[in-house]
């Protein structure tokens, strides 16, 4: 990963560039049994294994994004949230400068279909909030919604469109299909 900060739109039309999975890091730490999780599956918050971060968003100028404390059986769903949120923040990219984020993000089925370079929508609900806060300066922790009275895995269980659970891939729009990847 480099900290080099990218020239405006280097990749052509800026509507045309979709994340991709390999700006996105997921680890998990040693303990963990075969690569499977010792707590019981059905147990919402039986762990907290799953740690997720972006690599790349730097190069845009943007903070790095995370998501901790994951139980195993979220861990896609976490990631689904944290490529949304990224994409969400990647216009700003566009814009070189200080940006002053929200502490609070509305996060669309827009921005996780164009993660994927997709136009059609993934989910029909309305909008899922997510909230942002500082870990280092360069790095933002995404959480759930500050008045969300529950856990962060509750609130991946409970408060998220289905489709977030599920989708580990999606081919992007046929129309995309030649535009460069992270």
């Amino acid at each position: 990963m480099s900290s080099q900060v990218l020239p405006v739109v280097p990749f052509g039309r800026f509507d045309e560039f979709a994340l991709a999975d390999d700006w996105l890091g997921a680890s998990l730490p040693p303990y963990r049994n075969s690569g499977h999780c010792a707590a019981d599956e059905d147990d919402i918050d039986g762990c907290a294994c799953v740690y997720l971060t972006t690599r790349g968003l730097c190069r845009f100028g943007l903070p790095e994004l995370q998501i901790t404390n994951v139980a195993c059986p979220h861990d896609l769903a976490a990631l689904n949230v944290l490529r949304t949120a990224a994409q969400r923040l990647l216009p700003l990219g566009r814009h070189p400068g200080e940006h002053a984020l929200p502490a609070e993000l509305l996060l669309t089925s827009a921005d996780f279909s164009a993660f994927w370079g997709n136009r059609d929508p993934l989910w029909d609900d309305g909008p899922l909030a997510v909230s942002l806060s500082e870990v280092t300066p360069h790095r933002l922790a995404v959480r759930p919604p500050a008045d969300f009275p529950g856990t962060l895995n509750e609130w991946l269980w409970d408060e998220l469109p289905p489709i977030l659970h599920e989708l580990l891939s999606c081919e992007p729009d046929h129309a995309m299909a030649g535009r460069p990847s992270g």
